[in-house]
């Protein structure tokens, strides 16, 4: 049989290969009647579980309002929708095809709101996968799990929901912990874990039920499930204030950067790309005083560009300012990474070394000797 197209095929392909597990007449009791609620008694408190889920969905629409992100309304409609499902069955029906069916539309609500509450992962990176063909796709599936429970009894419905519910859980562990390991958020990683155990406890209750539709499933599992819901929700928060201190870092390191940058433009001049006369006055003194307490030796240099002023006359200002670019170019290449160039003012540069006057005066004359010998640019006066 070839499987539905979409992200419910496999769903609907599970339902139908498993349909002898369930399509089976409820055991009758003793007293010729059946439980129409299977392990959904109400010794398990399902009045209280809806009470929680809206709860959570509150908190998440809160959340909401101040994130405006689509991952968190895809949980805050998921808790929504369990907790509706959950209400379903709280409340008492005085006919039991009613009752059949409300069953087993709360077990289709379940296997929606784990939808959405994986659909959150996968919507994390604002991608989709959940469409209007995919809602119109669960139609079908809703039909089914309403009608079916009243002609074949609650196990059509219980089986089923259980069995998609472990597969939806399942596929939802898998897409947070990959989530965990590309961002690094902890919030992924308790959701995710929680999660497997969740399609573990769904796929137990399955199978106990498709064995025997008036098994009921132990107090402990249900106080389990309930408590892993509660983590999976304390690891959706978590992921939600992780998400928004990761934004806030992200922030941060991008004014950083533009910090950085705009600085670097305020203390660079703009046509030679080396230091102005600003960043002078920021260094000059950290470097007197490095001089006096540390003994350390500090020369300058003035350097300027012999008959520049003809340069522009005649070539015109765009070749003197290749020319200055030329040579600041040069003295950046030509000077140690300790060493400060300045751009003075109009041809005129200045070089800050850590040296003593007769190397400072050693160094000027390698310069000019190195300036002579470099390959000529289109106009190169001599260095003064």
């Amino acid at each position: 049989m070839r499987a539905p197209r979409g992200a419910l095929g496999p769903l609907l392909l599970l339902v139908v290969t498993a349909a002898p597990l369930w399509a089976q007449p409820d055991v009758v009791v003793t007293d010729g009647s059946t439980d129409p609620f299977g392990p959904w008694s109400p010794s398990t408190g399902p009045g209280t579980a809806a009470f929680g889920a809206a709860v959570l969905a509150a908190l998440f629409l809160l959340l909401y309002g101040y994130r405006r992100k689509r991952f968190i309304l895809h949980w805050m409609l998921g808790w929504l929708v369990l907790a509706t499902g959950q209400g379903l069955v709280a409340l008492d029906y005085a006919m039991r095809p009613v009752g059949l069916a409300m069953l087993g539309l709360s077990r289709f609500f379940g296997i929606v709101a784990i939808l959405l509450l994986v659909l959150g992962a996968d919507t994390y990176h604002e991608r989709r996968w959940l469409g209007r063909r995919y809602l119109v796709g669960l139609l079908p599936l809703v039909i089914c799990f309403t009608l079916a429970p009243v002609v074949l009894g609650s196990r059509s419905a219980l089986v089923p929901g259980y069995l998609i519910g472990a597969a939806a859980l399942g596929t939802g562990a898998v897409a947070f912990l990959a989530l965990l390991r590309r961002a690094r958020l902890l919030g992924a990683g308790v959701t995710g874990v929680t999660f497997a155990l969740l399609a573990a406890s769904h796929l137990w209750i399955a199978v106990a039920v498709s064995r025997d539709v008036q098994a009921m499933v132990p107090s402990e599992l249900m106080i389990a499930n309930a408590l892993l819901y509660l983590f999976a929700a304390l690891g959706m928060h978590i992921f939600v204030f992780e998400d928004m201190t990761y934004e806030l870092r992200v922030a941060n390191r991008r004014l950083r950067t533009a910090q950085d940058g705009l600085r670097e433009q305020v203390i660079t001049d703009a046509l030679t790309g080396c230091h102005n006369r600003r960043f002078f006055d920021e260094v000059i003194g950290r470097e007197l005083q490095r001089h006096e307490r540390y003994a350390i030796p500090m020369s300058f240099l003035f350097i300027d560009v012999d008959r520049f002023k003809n340069v522009n006359d005649t070539l015109g200002h765009e070749a003197g300012d290749r020319l200055l670019q030329y040579v600041a170019l040069f003295l950046r290449r030509n000077v140690r990474e300790a060493d400060y160039v300045f751009r003075w003012g109009g041809d005129e540069f200045l070089l800050l070394l850590s040296c003593r006057l007769d190397a400072a005066q050693q160094k000027a004359a390698e310069l000019k000797h190195a300036f002579a010998d470099a390959p000529p640019p289109t106009c190169r006066p001599a260095l003064g």
